[in-house]
């Protein structure tokens, strides 16, 4: 697994530095099994005034997407995935209803652009409004939008079910044995050490004017 994004990444705004690979580059390069893309978040808040060239650019993406998946990675799987809806949050003054009125019309869409591409589609907004809404809930977010560490949990059974890979309705918390805790503890490692590299402290080392300079040399 190996988590590509940015944050307050758009389907038609990925600003990176120079030198940075090419967002086709990025996934054709580690040959994935499946390619998640996440987005709909942050066009959400251009409402309507966004939503057509939201449409329009989501379409040229899964488009230019699909175009360029190479002989070795034919078997990718593409699956497009909503935004959660928005939670009740203190200290944040806004419209609720509205949020989440916007958040719905932008996932439609996405469903929309996702049959009409052959895409999977994966709608995290209607389950995850559904479970902010039960009384007994605890908080999803640390502030209406960005998962705490029960939201994760919540939203990665909603994928796992999408995917097949839990039963529905099955909401235990598993705790893993020691065996497998080692294991995990070695993929987060994996990732941790892919993180600091996708996204270092200090992009010039690896991506600009700094990398031919002593001990940046074979970094990229």
């Amino acid at each position: 697994v190996r988590h590509m994004g940015w944050p307050a990444d758009e389907v038609g705004l990925r600003p990176r530095p120079t030198g940075f690979p090419a967002f086709l580059k990025d996934f054709t390069s580690h040959q994935p099994d499946q390619l998640f893309l996440f987005y709909g978040m942050n066009e959400s808040f251009q409402e309507e005034g966004g939503l057509d060239g939201f449409k329009k650019d989501l379409a040229s993406m899964l488009n230019q997407v699909k175009d360029h998946v190479s002989p070795d990675t034919k078997k990718m799987e593409i699956l497009l995935v909503s935004p959660i809806a928005q939670e009740a949050s203190d200290g944040f003054q806004l419209d609720l209803n509205r949020r989440n009125h916007w958040l719905r019309n932008y996932t439609h869409a996405m469903k929309k652009i996702a049959a009409q591409n052959e895409v999977r589609f994966i709608d995290l907004f209607e389950p995850s409004l559904q479970g902010m809404n039960e009384s007994a809930s605890p908080l999803w977010t640390l502030n209406g939008i960005h998962l705490n560490d029960y939201g994760d949990w919540r939203v990665s059974r909603i994928l796992a079910e999408a995917l097949n890979l839990v039963q529905a309705k099955d909401d235990s918390q598993v705790t893993l044995p020691a065996t497998y805790q080692h294991l995990r503890r070695a993929i987060y490692e994996k990732n941790y050490s892919f993180g600091q590299y996708w996204r270092p402290p200090n992009m010039e080392y690896l991506y600009g004017t700094r990398n031919q300079l002593p001990g940046a040399e074979g970094m990229v």
